[in-house]
């Protein structure tokens, strides 16, 4: 676990893994939240608590993506010149 967290650290500026981490721990919490709000709504409300859960967690995950992906270089060249 170890190896794999250093490889990842010293592919980001830690700045911007920091911001990511935040972010995505921020989405979970808010996704789960949303989940347990559900569990205990009736049907209507459930089914609107379900919708906000998808889209909070996809929204926050996207956002990760978005920080990080443009700063990954993975080393292999992508197209011919």
């Amino acid at each position: 676990m170890f190896r794999a967290f250093a490889a990842i650290a010293s592919d980001y500026p830690g700045v911007l893994l920091g911001l990511a981490t935040a972010v995505c721990v921020l989405a979970s919490a808010a996704t789960i939240a949303l989940f347990r709000r559900a569990q205990v709504s009736t049907a209507t409300g459930q089914t609107i608590w379900l919708g906000s859960a998808a889209t909070v967690g996809g929204c926050g995950f996207w956002a990760v993506h978005a920080i990080l992906m443009p700063l990954y270089l993975p080393g292999v060249i992508a197209g011919s010149d």
